[in-house]
């Protein structure tokens, strides 16, 4: 599904589409892990020496920030009274970007930054406890959306340093930033007037380009690279969601894994490789990196009973992201070629 907390999209498959076959990952090694005392381990990012963050939980009512550094050791965390603390991301510096649900008020949440000796800092950019971080980047910090005080939806940029700068796209009803490049590029969704919803670039210097893939009657647009190429995903007019890859040059390829009936790109390294999900009519949730050649490689944890979900992959090709046990558990992994 596309990553928002206010619309999802539906299942997929279609014609017209450059299908690649699904083969299993060779040569590669799985490391599992998980946070101490956890029963779900859900890592979302990993960077270029192979530190992760994530969150982890023992219950249904909380969570907790963690990273795992590059010899396996796990640091948990969590922002003062937060009560579901999610990270979306961790730079080469160790710096942590996310969001967390706060424990007083179950309706706030915020976004925090935590640096590579563990301090963490705040910020609200509607000051209305509506801020969410959905992505970051080293350079240009972390972008997101937030209500204002007329309960509309904005996407915002804020850098490690000075003040968050909103936007909106005019006449939009919401416009939601999901993830940006170093040079400040921002790719995300936005619900139109007609309650339509479309894929959006934002530009360095705030100017817009809108875009959906053909066929499309749903777009977003879920990981951006520094080369200005976007992986998303679009829901078809029969309900089905798709993949694809836009070009910096605004050309479109959609794909799926074969077998696939819902594709859902979540990350892209700068190399072109984008991992993800796909899911089959058996109800199960698999794996695949796609290349920038147009291969794609099934991507499974050995023991996964339900679902295998990377979510994270670094410019060294290393993934990152959790399984399912056959009771029920979610552990945390580290795929290396």
């Amino acid at each position: 599904m596309i990553r928002t907390a206010i619309f999802c999209l539906s299942p997929s498959s279609l014609a017209l589409l450059m299908l690649c076959t699904a083969m299993p990952a060779q040569a590669a090694t799985f490391t599992v892990f998980d946070a101490p005392g956890a029963t779900q381990t859900t890592p979302v990012s990993i960077d270029a020496s192979g530190r992760v963050t994530g969150s982890w939980s023992a219950d249904h009512s909380t969570a907790h920030g963690f990273v795992r550094s590059a010899d396996g050791t796990i640091t948990s965390f969590d922002p003062d009274g937060s009560a579901v603390t999610v990270p979306v991301g961790i730079d080469g510096r160790g710096r942590v970007w996310g969001s967390y649900t706060a424990a007083a008020d179950r309706s706030l949440s915020y976004g925090f930054v935590r640096n590579a000796a563990g301090n963490i800092s705040t910020f609200d950019i509607g000051h209305l406890g509506q801020t969410d971080a959905t992505g970051f980047s080293t350079q240009a910090g972390a972008t997101g959306y937030y209500y204002d005080n007329h309960a509309h939806v904005r996407g915002f940029v804020k850098p490690l340093h000075g003040k968050a700068r909103s936007f909106v796209i005019p006449g939009a009803y919401y416009t939601l930033g999901y993830a940006i490049n170093n040079s400040g590029a921002i790719a995300g969704q936005f619900v139109d007037d007609d309650f339509n919803v479309h894929a959006f670039l934002r530009a360095p210097d705030g100017s817009f380009t809108f875009f959906d893939p053909p066929h499309s009657v749903e777009t977003g647009a879920l990981a951006i690279n520094d080369a200005g190429t976007i992986a998303g995903e679009y829901v078809d007019a029969a309900s089905v969601s798709h993949g694809y890859v836009r070009d910096a040059e605004g050309a479109f390829t959609a794909f799926d894994p074969n077998g696939s009936v819902e594709t859902t790109p979540l990350a892209i390294n700068a190399a072109g490789t984008i991992v993800g999900t796909y899911a089959t009519s058996d109800g199960v949730v698999h794996g695949f990196l796609r290349k920038a050649d147009g291969t794609i490689k099934r991507l499974d944890e050995p023991d996964a009973k339900s679902s295998t979900r990377p979510a994270g992959i670094n410019d060294k090709g290393m993934v990152t992201g959790d399984f399912t046990d056959a009771n029920g558990l979610m552990h945390g992994f580290i795929w290396t070629k």
